[in-house]
């Protein structure tokens, strides 16, 4: 099976392995609710790390699919288990300089864990370098999404997503269910990817008292970022059990990473000035870094600059004017690759 969404290419195998105890195998436990199996990987330190749960051990795996050990849990005196190495928990939800962050949500634990697997810290706090999350409905189902970093923000005119995370590149990600989708510097959508759909066979319809019961053809897990921004998850079918990857591919014509453009641009003369006022690009804060202030004497000539302002600022008096005479104004952001279109053109004089 292959698959391209905008930019990703893949499913690729990555390693597959049958049911059962052999060191080549993976531990299948059925259950009346839910069937117990490796549900939960981690990518780390160019591993993949594989909690087999059934048979007491965790699989480590070069990240092209090799397997290079597994260790053993050790059984204690009370009948606990104990992990001596990659004791993971959670769900992964970002990487720092290296090191794997995860998130427990009974305990609302963030876990810290070493590119060799030493847990370093856990904290209930959810880390800066992580992303900061401030989500913003806008009404009629439209929101805001700004992700605030110890060295950027971003700025996502989409949401609300499950999961937010970030590559080694810069590039955002945002996850909800089993999609996730690549956003650029300025908040833009540049791909999306689309786990398969389950596939299963009913071997007894639902009605006259029954639930339905299906038989697993083909299952899917949610996807799992890598560090380069490789997606990652596991399938399953009633034979095997495997890890599954896509590829980014980069647009060799990308669309220029620019800002939208600022809005509702007013005018105010005064007796010393003309005053604009404006409404910020949907990237501020983001990607913004400033506005561009054009004037023309004529509505569709050409205009000059006169001035800027950083971010954040969204207003501007222009002290050059000459009294009497009528000029024409219009705004447009900067940022990204360059400049946003302009804002609606207004007009008049001191």
């Amino acid at each position: 099976m292959s698959n391209v969404y905008a930019g990703w290419v893949g499913p690729s195998d990555v390693l597959s392995e049958s049911w059962g105890v052999s060191d080549d195998q993976v531990g299948f436990k059925p259950e009346d609710m839910a069937d117990s199996f490796p549900e939960g990987f981690w990518l780390l330190n160019s591993r993949i790390v594989i909690r087999d749960q059934e048979n007491r051990r965790m699989k480590i795996y070069s990240i092209n699919g090799i397997r290079e050990k597994i260790i053993n849990w050790i059984e204690q005196s009370n009948g606990s288990f104990k992990i001596p190495e990659y004791p993971f928990a959670g769900e992964t939800v970002g990487y720092v300089n290296g090191n794997l962050y995860t998130y427990y949500s009974p305990q609302e634990n963030y876990g810290a864990y070493s590119p060799t697997g030493e847990l370093l810290e856990t904290t209930t706090k959810r880390p800066l370098e992580l992303g900061w999350v401030k989500e913003k409905s806008l009404g009629e189902g439209r929101y805001i999404v700004t992700i605030r970093y110890t060295d950027k923000t971003y700025t996502l005119s989409k949401g609300p997503y499950e999961k937010y995370l970030r590559d080694n590149s810069g590039y955002v990600y945002a996850i909800s269910g089993k999609s996730i989708e690549k956003f650029n510097a300025c908040g833009k959508v540049t791909g999306k990817l689309i786990i398969p759909k389950d596939q299963r066979e009913v071997i007894r319809p639902a009605g006259r008292g029954f639930e339905e019961i299906s038989e697993v053809i083909e299952e899917y897990g949610q996807p799992v970022l890598a560090p380069n921004g490789d997606v990652y998850t596991w399938k399953r079918t009633p034979d095997t059990y495997s890890i599954l990857k896509w590829t980014w591919q980069d647009d060799p014509n990308p669309a220029a990473d620019i800002p939208d453009a600022p809005v509702n641009l007013t005018i105010s003369p005064s007796p010393t000035s003309i005053n604009l006022t404006w409404k910020a690009s949907l990237q501020d804060p983001g990607c913004v870094t400033g506005y561009e202030i054009g004037r023309s004497t004529v509505s569709d000539g050409t205009y000059s600059a006169i001035g800027t302002v950083s971010s954040g600022v969204f207003s501007y008096s222009d002290t050059s004017a000459e009294a009497g005479t009528t000029y024409y104004y219009k705004v447009r952001a900067v940022g990204g690759d360059g400049y946003s279109e302009y804002s609606n053109v207004v007009n008049g004089q001191r």
